[in-house]
């Protein structure tokens, strides 16, 4: 009976169903690129007084303003509130700070951020549904359905958590469902990015 217990339930090495071609990779980078321009048109429609100091939690109760202001300016006081979000602020104000020496204004900085988040969720989420062994057009389907629900187009037009949390959640899928035992270094790297 044990035996029976360990034979049907011990665990069994992870082989990918599908090895990326050439053509999953353009196919990701035209997913990608369908995301950014989906999500700068989406936070162009935007007003940028969603944005101002007082405008008042307007977009589904998230302070926006508060939050772009603790990502683009040390001098900000909303940096002292170190429990809102820290680790959104630490990974990305030195991105904003790049940016900013080519004179950018931080609403046109927070697009660019947000079109390169949903590029990069966009395109890993492709692959990901590759690595699960779905056909090209399958794939291809659910990746637009990602990008034009919901969720794709609210948290892909205004800066929140949102983006970062879909670009690591999709990198992870794709280490999942496509990094077979020989690589047991993404299965470290991996779940480590993605805290």
């Amino acid at each position: 009976m044990f035996q029976q217990l360990v034979e049907t339930y011990a665990p069994v090495e992870y082989r990918p169903l599908v090895r990326f071609t050439r053509l999953d990779v353009v196919l990701s980078l035209l997913l990608g690129a369908a995301g950014a321009a989906v999500s700068c048109y989406g936070s162009g429609q935007l007003s940028p007084a969603l944005y101002e100091d007082g405008s008042g939690n307007i977009w589904f109760d998230a302070d926006y303003s508060g939050l772009l202001a603790a990502v683009s300016d040390h001098d900000s006081p909303v940096q002292a509130r170190t429990s809102r979000h820290p680790l959104l602020v630490i990974l990305v104000f030195p991105v904003f700070a790049v940016l900013r020496t080519f004179g950018t204004d931080p609403v046109h900085d927070q697009r660019l951020i947000l079109a390169s988040c949903a590029f990069l969720a966009v395109g890993f989420l492709f692959l990901s549904l590759r690595g699960l062994g779905l056909p090209r057009p399958v794939a291809t389907l659910f990746a637009g359905v990602f990008l034009a629900s919901a969720t794709g187009m609210h948290w892909f037009v205004v800066f929140e958590t949102y983006p970062l949390a879909a670009v690591t959640m999709s990198v992870m899928l794709m280490v999942l469902t496509s990094a077979g035992p020989d690589r047991r270094w993404l299965w470290v790297i991996a779940p480590a990015a993605t805290l």
